[in-house]
């Protein structure tokens, strides 16, 4: 059970970022990577938009608009903090895993993410610069295979899913933000990778700010037996963060 999570995990990281393509990372050199326009109060917020201006009903919308326009306000954030969970399931054996990362979207063509994994008696720090990925392991920072690096960047970038996107409804707003349910096409999401048949329709919800900013979501996935329940937060929007240096 340890190695089929362990082997998951890395595959999930980039879920947990919405997009921010959790990698693997570099050497030890940690260098601020700030955005660092961004300052005081305003900064630790996503823009809110105006009541009137929200574009949505309750109950059936169109699931490629709402993942463009979710994609479109987390685009227009220069930075963000993330928190959350891989709960992991196999028959009678389970276990928890938590992930804490920071992505850097100062350049939106080089997203750059730092996470830290910890759970099932393993700790393990990844970097992405939002084409390429590195573990860190034994103390040295070791880039991923290609195969890996086309899961991360085909399977869970935001960009890929408004394809993958079958359905989509707004549950309406609740205490955590504007609730949304999508169903998405486990094959479309998969890519390349050799599981993708094997997924079927995955249901990923998302909460979000008036703007549409994501500040929370939820992903349930099943493949070769272990189902993955994944739940992660976002905030501190704007605020400078800190990525390892990748050579």
């Amino acid at each position: 059970m340890k190695n089929s999570i362990r082997c998951g995990v890395a595959a999930l990281i980039a879920t947990l970022a919405l997009g921010g393509l959790a990698g693997c990372g570099g050497n030890d050199n940690a260098t601020s990577s700030a955005s660092g326009s961004a300052s005081s109060a305003a900064s630790k917020a996503a823009p809110k938009a105006t009541k009137a201006s929200f574009p949505y009903k309750e109950g059936a919308i169109d699931a490629q608009d709402l993942v463009s326009r979710i994609s479109a306000a987390q685009k227009k954030l220069k930075s963000y903090h993330s928190e959350g969970t891989v709960a992991m399931a196999n028959g009678d054996q389970s276990a928890t895993i938590k992930v804490v990362g920071d992505t850097d979207l100062s350049d939106p063509d080089k997203p750059l993410t730092h996470a830290t994994i910890s759970g099932v008696g393993q700790n393990m720090e990844t970097v992405s610069d939002g084409t390429t990925t590195w573990v860190k392991t034994d103390g040295k920072w070791v880039a991923s295979d290609s195969a890996q690096n086309g899961s991360y960047n085909q399977a869970m970038a935001l960009s890929q899913l408004a394809d993958a996107a079958t359905s989509a409804q707004y549950k309406g707003k609740d205490a955590q933000g504007h609730h949304f349910v999508l169903q998405l096409d486990g094959s479309k999401m998969a890519g390349a990778s050799s599981g993708a048949s094997s997924l079927g329709t995955i249901p990923a919800e998302y909460w979000t700010g008036d703007d549409l900013t994501p500040v929370k979501t939820k992903m349930t996935i099943t493949s070769a037996g272990v189902k993955s329940t994944i739940e992660m937060t976002m905030s501190k929007f704007n605020e400078p963060v800190t990525i390892p240096k990748v050579k």
